[in-house]
């Protein structure tokens, strides 16, 4: 297998060359796009300080080195079923020269199954949907600690396909919904299961095609409903029947309807300027309806002329409704106006 060395912070990494070109057919799995993924979740253990990590599914390691070199992690067991994986994540330890760190071949949830409340962080990593190891997971971590887990199966959460509706409905116990806002709706979706295991988010986000969420123990939460009206582009928590236009609503959920993050955890949070925006913009979320506006949709609803984000925030403003830009669409609006007003402020 032709290797080439690769850095990513403040580690370096020996990976397969077609990792940049091919990463989801090779014998071992390494994906560069990940790296912000990899960043933030180094920014939060260093606001969560953990002392014992595991890193579930490590594939070559590039999360655990990070962990160790960046994250003040005390020690970190990197775990992963494939062998070929364990010969790159060994090499990485040595070529790091961490001696905190080791590598264990086993199955993720054979492994967390026999280490109960073993770790401060646990790291769910996988490919396609986390919920295979939640159970595990959820076991293995101490009283206090932290839960992270990603999530690769947005074609499920936000219903690509009716396949992947009832996809999601299996794994998740919750219908999703192809709309402007299916993002939020797979992200709250994703937290509730999480949630359903005793924890609590503490910060979430979407970035291209996964959902990452981190997770400390807290009571299992009412989760709720959204519902839209595709016809006039309404959307309401709780579960409606039928939209206020008379249209047949569309319904999401059970999901996630509190906040996705807690903003006294958001302000430990530090990291490069890419951290440092997506925590403002997620910090500006708190407090609004478990939903937002793409504006572009609501335009092509009402036939209406794009106007520039910050004027229509303005406008609303100007209202006295409350109103931010979102981290799920750049041209995405969270406010406590409804369609009507919103439309009206595109005008």
């Amino acid at each position: 297998m032709k290797t080439e060395l690769s850095c990513e912070g403040s580690a370096k990494l020996r990976v397969p060359s077609a990792s940049f070109s091919d990463p989801h057919h090779c014998e071992v799995f390494f994906n560069p796009d990940m790296e912000f993924n990899r960043t933030v979740s180094v920014a939060v253990m260093r606001a969560f300080a953990p002392k014992s990590v595991c890193d579930g599914m490590c594939a070559l390691g590039a999360r655990g080195m990070r962990y160790a070199l960046e994250g003040g992690a005390r020690k970190v067991v990197c775990v992963d079923a494939n062998p070929a994986a364990l010969v790159f994540a060994n090499a990485n330890i040595k070529l790091n020269k961490l001696k905190n760190v080791s590598a264990v071949e086993a199955d993720i949830n054979d492994f967390l199954d026999s280490h109960p409340l073993g770790f401060d962080f646990v790291e769910v990593d996988p490919f396609g949907s986390a919920v295979p190891f939640l159970e595990s997971a959820a076991k293995a971590v101490k009283k206090g600690g932290m839960l992270s887990v990603t999530s690769t199966d947005l074609a499920n959460l936000c219903a690509g396909k009716r396949v992947s509706a009832e996809k999601c409905r299996k794994d998740y116990a919750a219908n999703p919904i192809r709309c402007d806002f299916s993002h939020e709706l797979a992200a709250r979706i994703f937290a509730g299961k999480v949630s359903s295991f005793g924890f609590k988010p503490v910060l979430v986000f979407y970035q291209g095609h996964y959902v990452k969420g981190f997770f400390v123990r807290g009571k299992k939460p009412k989760l709720g409903f959204v519902s839209y009206c595709p016809k006039c582009a309404a959307r309401v928590t709780g579960k409606r029947e039928k939209c206020a236009c008379g249209f047949k609503t569309q319904v999401a959920g059970p999901l996630y309807l509190s906040d996705l993050c807690d903003k006294k955890f958001l302000a430990k949070v530090k990291g490069d300027a890419r951290v440092a925006k997506l925590v403002g913009l997620l910090s500006g979320e708190i407090g609004f309806p478990p939903y937002f506006f793409d504006l572009h949709a609501v335009c092509d609803c009402y036939g209406l002329p794009g106007k520039a984000v910050a004027t229509v925030l303005d406008k609303l403003r100007a209202k006295g409704f409350k109103a931010v830009r979102t981290h799920y669409c750049p041209n995405g609006i969270k406010t406590d106006a409804d369609v009507k007003e919103v439309a009206a402020a595109l005008r």
